[in-house]
């Protein structure tokens, strides 16, 4: 039988190195059976662990919200920065849960059908789908995207990184867009963000507690804390739209 590791990423040229094979299924660097001085190398550097198995139904989610369009630039609000699942859940189980929504997507982008390519740096991950309901930042489903798609989704990112219209051309060939929808899609998605940034959200996150993984919720002062709250760090005497021009945000 193999022998798993735990590597972190950016180990995995020094764990290919010493012998370590990767393993899709599991996502997973492991010492393959019958070569025990790879797992004893491997062992010098890194903790063996076992397998867990992926989670693919989370009860309660809603498997079509934000289907259309196909794909959508989804900002998240300032004042929900840096909470994700990803960051309330432990780090075995959020490679449970990512590795369950690539299996179920056949691991294919759910998005624009593309799989993951090593050779052209593309790779699959779950994305995250909110709604914002009553002053809740509602987890509603849980999407298998190519890092393209996800790229375009978080356009502001791409944006910041000098990749904006890379990100633009994808959105124009996954949706069949012109550049007059695009522009439209990100007119009105910049507005949506800007009027959800102006409020703080409680997080809900009972699809993924219903599918038996336990979740640390931040308290209430210290998403606060974490949240960037544009009316308050504009210089006096300009309007937010100003302000977030000279952060570079489109108009």
């Amino acid at each position: 039988m193999p022998t798993y590791f735990r590597v972190p990423f950016n180990d995995k040229n020094h764990a290919k190195a010493l012998g370590a094979r990767w393993c899709l299924d599991h996502e997973l660097w492991y010492a393959p059976d019958g070569l025990p001085a790879v797992d004893a190398a491997l062992a010098e550097h890194w903790p063996r662990i076992e397998p867990t198995p992926p989670v693919e139904v989370f009860p309660g989610e809603d498997r079509a919200f934000g289907s259309r369009p196909r794909l959508a630039v989804d900002l998240i609000p300032t004042t929900c920065w840096y909470t994700s699942v990803r960051s309330c859940v432990e780090p075995d189980d959020w490679k449970r849960v990512s590795l369950g929504v690539k299996l179920r997507a056949g691991r294919k982008c759910e998005l624009c059908g593309t799989p993951a390519n090593r050779e052209q740096d593309i790779h699959l991950e779950a994305h995250e789908r909110f709604d914002y309901v009553d002053g809740t930042q509602v987890l509603k489903r849980l999407v298998c995207a190519c890092s393209r798609c996800h790229h375009a989704i978080h356009y502001d990112r791409a944006e910041a990184l000098n990749e904006e219209q890379a990100a633009r051309e994808h959105l124009r060939l996954t949706n069949g867009w012109d550049d007059a929808a695009l522009d439209q899609h990100l007119r009105k998605a910049n507005a949506l963000w800007k009027q959800r940034s102006g409020r703080q959200w409680e997080l809900d996150l009972s699809i993924i507690e219903n599918a038996g993984i336990t979740v640390r919720l931040p308290e209430a002062d210290k998403r606060a804390e974490r949240a960037v709250h544009f009316h308050r760090v504009r210089p006096p005497g300009s309007t937010l739209d100003e302000y977030l021009v000279t952060l570079g945000f489109p108009k």
